[in-house]
C-alpha cells in the first residue's frame, strides 16, 4: 500500500456521533410519517373512487380539480381568522 493514503481512522467525537444519530432518527421519523400520510391518502382516494363512478378525464380534471381549488381558496380566506398567533 501507499504510505499516507491509508491510515488509522480518527475516532468520531461523541457530539458528532450523537448529532448524526439524531439526524438519522429524525429522517426515519419523517419518512415513517410521510409513509403513513400517503397510505391514508391512498385510502381516501379509494373511497372517492368507490363512490364516483364517472372515470372520464374531463370529469376528474374539472370536478375533482375544482374541489381542490375551492378548498384551497376557502382555507385561504377562512383559516387565517382562526390561526392568528
Amino acid at each position: 500500500m501507499i504510505d499516507g493514503l491509508v491510515g488509522e481512522a480518527e475516532p468520531v467525537p461523541p457530539r458528532k456521533l450523537v448529532r448524526g444519530l439524531l439526524w438519522t432518527a429524525t429522517g426515519w421519523l419523517v419518512g415513517a410519517a410521510l409513509f403513513l400520510w400517503l397510505r391514508s391518502g391512498a385510502a381516501g382516494v379509494s373511497i372517492v373512487a368507490l363512490h364516483c363512478v364517472d372515470e372520464n378525464l374531463i370529469h376528474i380534471a374539472l370536478w375533482h380539480g375544482l374541489a381542490v381549488v375551492v378548498s384551497a381558496v376557502a382555507g385561504r380566506l377562512i383559516l387565517p381568522r382562526f390561526l392568528r398567533w
